[in-house]
């Protein structure tokens, strides 16, 4: 129902705004004046000034914008979904692209709802095989989540195969059967280097790698102890004891040696203390390697430990525990071990700082240097390290240095830190 017919001056070009484009913009007006009869040609103007009108009027997130395909004074307009349609000329009015959008977003909401519906049906479907799978096989809760996964006939009977050829013996990486009793090394058919395992005398255990093509060489030596092996009273002994044992040792005494070497020869080092293991590591230009090595393997054999070099290092590490402060991972971190079982080595404060390896042991009449002789003697042991070296010579020719440079590691067959927190619960 109209209460009124549009008359021909109605159609009045509003006034174009600055920024706007040049499109027409026409108002539908009608004059409140006109008698109630609907002309049919009057109407008909009506409607065609609406579906020129209405672009702008009832369409304001379509924006004409040039076409280099049309011609003429045929226009695009884009909304700010991405749908194109033409407008002023073309087939499609405002009407049926708001139709075409409303039907898009129908459809989209409908495939979002499958998608979910799916989603919980699967994981309905997970929990129940993982509660069926609990009680046939008498699963503990958490033993559950690995019955979830089912092992395929053929790796199951690949994996038994493997451990009935080496035994007992065999050293696994998570999911995955890597090196033998023997010694061999399963590795890609797309890996060209050539590796080898062995155990030195003293029990230490080294994996070796040859690739005649690398630049590079590198070694890591890993230690089976961390900061969850600190005394009670010493937060942040492991974590120090790694930081001193680039700080000179018997047959290089000077201070930060191995640093110097390698930054003359292309390579660098760095280290770290994790909760169970620390990890020292090194690369340098692959024929530095075995000067690299001897300077390396002294920090097992003989490292120094000064007094001098004891008070001065104190300053890297509360540097080190300061630049954490204003780390999220690390605070959170601190927040999760403040929250735990305090009697499990989970809790301890692994990084220390200046307070901890200074001033509180000083206030507890400890000697600190002492105390880092002792945990030195106590975990160092060669029958816990595990030792990596990447050379560019033959294995053979690698064999050989780490043997002469790495047998004189000692050896206290000390049994591994898990044994000291056994039976104090879990972390949380």
């Amino acid at each position: 129902e109209t209460r009124g017919v549009l008359r021909r001056g109605d159609l009045k070009p509003q006034k174009k705004q600055e920024g706007e484009s040049g499109a027409m913009y026409s108002s539908c007006r009608t004059s409140p004046a006109m008698p109630r009869t609907v002309h049919a040609a009057a109407l008909v103007l009506a409607m065609v000034a609406f579906e020129l009108s209405a672009v702008q009027c009832f369409q304001p997130s379509l924006v004409p914008v040039p076409s280099a395909s049309m011609t003429g004074r045929t226009a695009v307009y884009v909304s700010p979904a991405g749908r194109i349609g033409p407008s002023l000329r073309g087939a499609r009015t405002p009407l049926a692209l708001r139709m075409q959008e409303r039907q898009d977003d129908i459809q989209t909401e409908e495939t979002r709802k499958t998608a979910k519906a799916r989603s919980i049906a699967a994981a309905n479907d997970a929990l129940q095989l993982l509660l069926s799978r609990r009680s046939a096989l008498g699963l503990t809760a958490a033993a559950s989540a690995a019955a979830l996964i089912p092992k395929k006939p053929a790796e199951a009977e690949s994996v038994s195969a493997i451990e009935d050829a080496f035994g007992e013996g065999v050293r696994k990486a998570p999911g995955k059967l890597i090196v033998g009793k023997d010694g061999s090394v399963e590795k890609s058919p797309e890996d060209k280097r050539s590796y080898r395992t062995l155990t030195l005398p003293n029990g230490l255990r080294v994996l070796l790698a040859s690739d005649p093509a690398t630049n590079k060489a590198s070694a890591a030596l890993d230690v089976h102890v961390g900061h969850f092996s600190d005394p009670d009273a010493i937060a942040g002994m492991a974590h120090f004891c790694e930081h001193m044992l680039f700080l000179g040792t018997t047959k290089y005494p000077e201070e930060g040696y191995l640093e110097k070497f390698l930054s003359v020869h292309g390579g660098s080092s760095n280290a770290f203390t994790s909760n169970e293991d620390t990890n020292y590591h090194f690369s340098v230009n692959q024929d530095s390697l075995e000067p690299a090595l001897d300077i390396f393997s002294q920090f097992f054999i003989s490292p120094l430990f000064t007094a001098a070099a004891t008070g001065r290092e104190l300053n890297a590490i509360e540097s080190e525990h300061s630049k954490n402060l204003q780390t999220d991972s690390w605070r959170s971190n601190q927040v999760l071990k403040l929250r735990g079982n305090q009697k499990h080595p989970y809790a301890k404060f692994g990084t220390g700082n200046k307070y901890t390896l200074e001033q509180n042991t000083k206030e507890m009449k400890i000697d600190l240097r002492e105390e880092l002789l002792a945990f030195h003697d106590k975990y160092y042991s060669a029958n816990i390290m595990t030792l990596c070296v990447l050379g560019r010579e033959d294995l053979d020719t690698l064999q050989q240095m780490v043997v002469s440079k790495f047998s004189a590691v000692r050896n206290t067959d000390r049994p591994t830190p898990e044994v000291e927190w056994q039976g104090k619960g879990a972390a949380f």
